[in-house]
Formats: C-alpha cells, sequence, structure tokens
C-alpha cells in the first residue's frame, strides 16, 4: 500500500503535468489565433480626454500608450505618479484654459495649430479668418492629403475670389464628435481666442439614433466607462489574449445588432430617440448662435450630407446600419423643427447637395 508522501507526490505531479499542458495549449492557441487567423487583443485608436471624452484616431495600441497621445496626460504635463497622475510643481501654470482643447488643430488633415492661429491673427491685425469645428466630415475626413481637403480648397478660393492671401481657414474639427462636443470646444477653442466667424459643420453624428448609448452624449463614453469602471480582470485579459478579445468584441457586436433590429421595429422606441436627438442638437446649437449673436460673431451651422440620407432620396440602395426609412424619418423631424427655430437664418442645409435635381442647386 502507497504511503501518503507518494500518493502525494503523485497528485502533485498530475497536477503540476495538468497544468503545464493547459498552459502550453493556451499558449499556443493564442499563437494560432494571432498568426494563424489575424485576430489582435483588445486595442484602443482614440485617447481618452478629460473634458472632451477622445481625441484624435491613433495607431491601435494599449490603453496606457496612448497616455503621451496628443490631448493625452503626458502632452499636458501629467506623469504616472502610483495610482494618480501628478503635474510637476514647477512646471509653468498655462496661460489660458485652450491647452486643453489645443490638440483639435493637430489632427491628420489640419493646416494650423493652434498656436499657428494665435500667431497669425495677433500679428496682422488686417489678417481674416473663418474657423471650421465640427466632426470628420468638417475634418475633411475623406481627403487624400491636407492640402485636398475641401477647408484647404475653400481658403484658396476664398483668396482668389476676395484678393486676399492673408485669409485663413482653420480647423479644429474631431471625428467622431457631436453637437455637444461642438459646444465644448467652441468655449474652449474660439471663446477665449481673437474673435472670428465660425462654421459648425455638424448634424450627421447627432442624427443618429441607431448608438446603444444614451442618446445625444459622446460617442465613445460607454467605451471610458468600462476602462474606469469595468471588470478590470476581464479587459486586462482582453488586452492580452487576442481569443479573449474576439469573444468580448462578438458579444458587444451581437448586443449592438440586436439593439439595431430592435429600433427598426419598434416605433415608438425610435420615436423617442429621435425626438430627444433632434431636441438636444438643437439645444447645443442654439446656444453657441446665442452666444455668438451676444459676442457680435458671425456664425453658421452647416448640416452636412450623408450617404445615407442621400440614397435614401435618390432611391439608391446604399447599405447602412439603419434603414432608410428611419433616415428619411429623423430628417424629416429635424426639417420640421428647423423651419421655425429662432436662428433659422443661421443653418445653412447641405443635406442635398449630392441629391441631383432642385436640391442640387439650393
Amino acid at each position: 500500500m502507497a504511503s501518503f508522501g507518494e500518493v502525494w507526490g503523485r497528485t502533485c505531479r498530475v497536477i503540476v503535468g495538468t497544468v503545464v499542458v493547459l498552459g502550453l495549449s493556451i499558449v499556443a492557441a493564442e499563437l494560432v489565433a494571432r498568426y494563424v487567423f489575424g485576430l489582435s487583443p483588445l486595442t484602443y485608436t482614440r485617447p481618452p480626454h478629460p473634458l472632451l471624452v477622445t481625441g484624435d484616431q491613433m495607431e491601435p495600441t494599449t490603453l496606457s500608450g496612448l497616455s503621451a497621445a496628443p490631448g493625452g496626460p503626458a502632452s499636458l504635463g501629467y506623469r504616472p505618479d502610483g495610482l494618480g497622475f501628478h503635474v510637476d510643481p514647477q512646471a509653468p501654470p498655462p496661460a489660458s484654459r485652450t491647452t486643453l482643447s489645443d490638440f483639435l488643430f493637430e489632427h491628420k488633415l489640419s493646416r494650423y495649430t493652434g498656436d499657428d492661429m494665435d500667431r497669425l491673427l495677433c500679428d496682422d491685425p488686417d489678417a481674416s479668418a473663418l474657423l471650421v469645428l465640427g466632426a470628420s466630415a468638417a475634418q475633411g475626413f475623406a481627403a487624400t492629403s491636407k492640402l485636398s481637403t475641401w477647408h484647404a480648397l475653400l481658403e484658396t478660393a476664398l483668396r482668389e475670389k476676395i484678393g486676399k492671401p492673408n485669409l485663413y481657414v482653420f480647423n479644429a474639427a474631431m471625428g467622431g464628435y457631436n453637437s455637444f462636443q461642438d459646444n465644448l470646444v467652441y468655449h474652449l477653442v474660439a471663446a477665449p481666442r481673437v474673435p472670428v466667424p465660425i462654421l459648425f459643420y455638424n448634424g450627421g453624428n447627432d442624427l443618429q439614433v441607431l448608438s446603444s448609448g444614451r442618446v445625444g452624449d459622446p460617442a465613445f463614453l460607454g467605451t471610458w466607462y468600462g476602462a474606469v469602471y469595468g471588470n478590470r480582470p476581464l479587459l486586462w485579459l482582453a488586452e492580452h489574449s487576442a481569443i479573449a478579445s474576439t469573444v468580448l468584441q462578438k458579444s458587444f457586436n451581437e448586443s449592438f445588432i440586436e439593439f439595431i433590429a430592435l429600433l427598426d421595429r419598434d416605433d415608438a422606441l425610435f420615436e423617442r430617440r429621435a425626438k430627444a436627438a433632434v431636441t438636444l442638437y438643437f439645444e447645443s446649437m442654439s446656444e453657441v448662435l446665442a452666444a455668438c449673436e451676444a459676442e457680435h460673431r458671425p456664425c453658421w451651422v452647416a448640416i452636412q450630407p450623408t450617404r445615407a440620407l442621400t440614397s435614401a432620396r435618390t432611391g439608391g440602395s446604399t447599405p447602412d446600419v439603419v434603414s432608410s426609412r428611419r433616415v428619411r424619418q429623423i430628417y424629416a423631424l429635424f426639417e420640421q423643427r428647423l423651419a421655425n427655430h429662432r436662428y433659422r437664418d443661421r443653418f445653412i442645409d447641405l443635406t442635398g447637395v449630392f441629391d441631383g435635381g432642385d436640391r442640387a442647386s439650393r
């Protein structure tokens, strides 16, 4: 009969062997997932921002890897120190609150930094300028270079038409932003600076009820809630395992698809979200237009065209997340509200510029 020590020894060897085999199997499965199937661990492409939620899209990296991104803590002088970030007490304090938003001028299609804007306008009192705020359409996201963006071409056209070489079109837009963020950007970027006319080129991200987030909130707010309040062990696993990340992303995508399907078949749910989206959009834009009016600053809001709406109006079949029926409904509600809006003459409806026919001539 085997002694207790012999039994314990065999048990330990079995446990160790099982753990080794299991560990090697996990490593092998992870390598296959990454290098055979091309899966990857959880990465982030937008740095979190303390006020504006997100910054410009970056190369995929870990959350900690975004610390040094424009608008991130390192760019503002913060350094990790235990559980928090601290600023060198000897560092000079900021001269203006605009420093929290200067990264907006540093997106990949911007031609002027915030410092450039200040220098050009302060050094040349005769200079003229237009500041563009908004989201990816305002950035000129589809352009292949800075010089081919619509705001660069507009600057050239205005200079030639007016005959003024010191006319500038500055751009502080950011992809993914909605009117709530545009409102904040106005107060952070424009209000403290030399007054210039402003064009808000937006609407596309607001007039979407497809997000499973709360209507009117920044698009990536739920992501950062997850990073701060979420299941840390689960997030750590997803950030280090391609398999875990894929499983979690699949679960998230399925939930999103279910929500979209519910939105398409539930008229009451759609109506609630559509009305809220339009109401919140006009709330944000009315506030900044009122501020512009009080400051005697020329401001306009251009409602951007969208492929889904153009397709719905022209009888096309451009695929989108939500049905063309829903797209038409929310823009019809928007047009109804706009018709009697206090600042109706400050809005420029560009949603039909690609529709052809009468709309293209507006």
